[in-house]
C-alpha cells in the first residue's frame, strides 16, 4: 500500500502540472466510497488497484498478479513485467505514478501464490476436520485472490458452525461427549461444501479470465446475485 499526498496532487492541479505530478495522476483513484478498484490488464500481468480505505485518506492498494517468472532469488522489480509489452499510454502513465510514489520494498516484494483445493471426496469426508477439530476459511479452502471471498466465506464458516450448535441447544441435545461434538462439526462441514466449491471454483476461473481480460457478463451477474443471496 502507499500514500498519495493529497495537499501536493491538490497543488499540482492548481498550478496546471497535474499530467507530470504522480500524486496528481493516482488521486482521481481515491473515489470518496472507498470501495472501488480498477484494473489494467498488461499481456499476463494483472493489475489491481484498490481504495478499501475510507479511514486513512490518501491510501491506496495495489497488486501485480503474473504468469511471467520471477528470478531465481524470487524477487523482481514489478516493472520489468512491462518494459516488454506494449501498454496504452494512459495505463503506462498510472502505472508509473505508482512507481514513483512506492517504496523499494514495495516494488521489489514478491509472493507465491498459495490456494488451498477443495478434498476429491469432500461431500462425504467434508472440510478434512477429525474429533474436536475442525476447519474454517483458508486452512480449508483458500481461494484465488479475485474478488475478495476468502473472508467472506470464512466468516460463513463461522455463521454456520454457530446455528448448527444454537440449534442443538434450542433442541436441547447433550453436546457433552466427543461423539456428539464430533457429529455437530460434521454437519457443519457438510453443509458448507456446495456453497464452497461452487465459490471456489468460479473464483478460479475469474482469476484466469483477468488475465485474458476476459468475463462472462451474465454469467457474473447471476453468480453475484446468488452469492450475495447470503445463507
Amino acid at each position: 500500500k502507499m500514500l498519495v499526498d493529497l495537499e501536493e496532487a491538490a497543488a499540482s492541479k492548481k498550478s496546471g502540472d497535474d499530467n507530470n505530478n504522480p500524486h496528481a495522476i493516482l488521486e482521481p483513484l481515491l473515489l470518496k466510497d472507498g470501495a472501488a478498484s480498477m484494473f489494467k490488464l498488461v499481456g499476463q500481468t494483472h493489475v489491481a488497484i484498490f481504495n478499501y480505505h475510507t479511514k486513512l485518506p490518501g491510501v491506496l492498494t495495489w497488486v501485480v498478479a503474473t504468469k511471467d517468472a520471477v528470478n531465481e532469488d524470487g524477487w523482481v522489480h514489478i516493472q520489468d513485467f512491462f518494459s516488454k509489452e506494449a501498454v496504452g499510454d494512459d495505463d503506462m502513465k498510472i502505472l508509473e505514478a505508482l512507481y514513483e510514489v512506492s517504496t523499494t520494498r514495495e516494488l521489489n516484494h514478491a509472493m507465491k501464490l498459495q490456494t488451498i483445493p477443495m478434498l476429491e471426496n469432500c461431500e462425504t469426508e467434508g472440510y478434512g476436520g477429525h474429533g474436536r477439530v475442525s476447519l474454517i476459511g483458508d486452512a480449508c479452502h483458500a481461494l484465488r485472490p479475485a474478488s475478495g471471498q476468502g473472508a467472506s466465506m470464512a466468516l460463513e464458516d463461522v455463521l454456520v458452525l454457530c446455528r448448527i450448535f444454537e440449534k442443538k441447544q434450542k433442541n436441547g441435545e447433550e453436546m457433552n461427549c466427543r461423539n456428539d461434538i464430533e457429529a455437530a462439526l460434521k454437519e457443519y462441514e457438510t453443509a458448507r461444501i456446495e456453497r464452497v466449491k461452487r465459490v471456489w471454483d468460479y473464483e478460479w476461473k475469474v482469476a484466469e479470465g483477468s488475465y485474458k481480460g476476459e468475463r462472462d457478463q451474465d454469467e457474473f451477474t447471476l453468480y453475484k446475485d446468488w452469492l450475495y443471496a447470503g445463507i
